[in-house]
């Protein structure tokens, strides 16, 4: 998760002291895992968000909490930059 904010960041301020419209596109694909209903060992976030002792076994609601720091991230760094308009 903090890969994402990290990127979406060094994008943002890249971009945005240039002055022209840019376009972010943050794709989270992991929610869409086939095998998490299925396999136990399979993750729906990463383990800083699992609620479950040892912080594997990650649930949907984990996931969404995930996504929800992320974009909170990227807002942020919108903000910074002046640009979240």
């Amino acid at each position: 998760a903090p890969r994402y904010v990290e990127s979406a960041r060094e994008f943002i301020e890249e971009h945005a002291a240039g002055g022209t419209p840019f376009f972010l596109y943050v794709a989270f694909s992991h929610v869409h895992q086939l095998c998490a209903p299925r396999f136990s060992e399979c993750q729906w976030a990463s383990s800083h968000f699992s609620r479950s002792p040892g912080g594997f076994g990650a649930d949907f609601g984990d996931a969404v909490e995930e996504m929800d720091w992320v974009l909170g991230g990227v807002l942020d760094a919108l903000r910074d930059a002046g640009v979240e308009d």
